[in-house]
């Protein structure tokens, strides 16, 4: 990746972090647990998901993308989905279902400790965007939903992603009967 795609990369990161611990910040146990319905996820439920995803998307990155060969080949299949990850992937207006292994089951007993787990797998993230020297543009792997990315692209997926779920921890606590404390 260029400098400017690193710079880039690693404050999508950072912002994207800052962002969820702006919205985590001094909760109670009433608001880190509201749900609006009970098939709705709380705000518990979504740092879980993201805690479980971070560091689950970031095996497959290493496994899929930093495994395979380089394939230049493949760079007009990804030509574009950098916007994507702006555009596309936080907006909330197409729901998607997690898959089963990453959905909220209550595996920490405090949401703090899910936060403490996010932020760990997130700081090993923004340590490889500022230090790798892979040639992640010719990098490539398949992914469920934007199908080729390249290795650049996975990582402002990771940013986007948080930002996603950010987002929806937002739309919880602006629901009218979220708990004031």
């Amino acid at each position: 990746m260029s400098p400017d795609e690193r710079k880039h990369a690693v404050r999508y990161l950072e912002d994207t972090r800052q962002a969820f611990l702006e919205s985590t910040s001094g909760l109670s146990d009433a608001q880190w647990n509201f749900r609006e319905a009970p098939e709705r996820w709380s705000v518990a439920d979504c740092t879980e998901h993201m805690a479980v995803s971070e560091a689950f998307v970031f095996r497959i990155f290493q496994r899929d993308v930093l495994a395979s060969m380089p394939r230049p080949e493949m760079k007009e299949a990804a030509r574009g989905k950098d916007e994507l990850m702006f555009s596309l992937v936080p907006v909330r207006s197409r729901r998607v279902q997690a898959p089963e292994h990453l959905r909220p089951v209550r595996r920490w007993r405090h949401p703090a400790d899910a936060v403490r787990q996010f932020l760990g797998a997130r700081d090993v993230s923004i340590h490889f965007t500022k230090t790798s020297d892979a040639d992640l543009r010719s990098l490539f792997a398949e992914h469920p939903f934007l199908k080729t990315l390249d290795g650049y692209q996975w990582l402002l997926f990771l940013a986007a992603h948080s930002a996603r779920h950010t987002a929806q921890i937002r739309e919880v606590q602006a629901h009218a009967d979220f708990p004031a404390r």
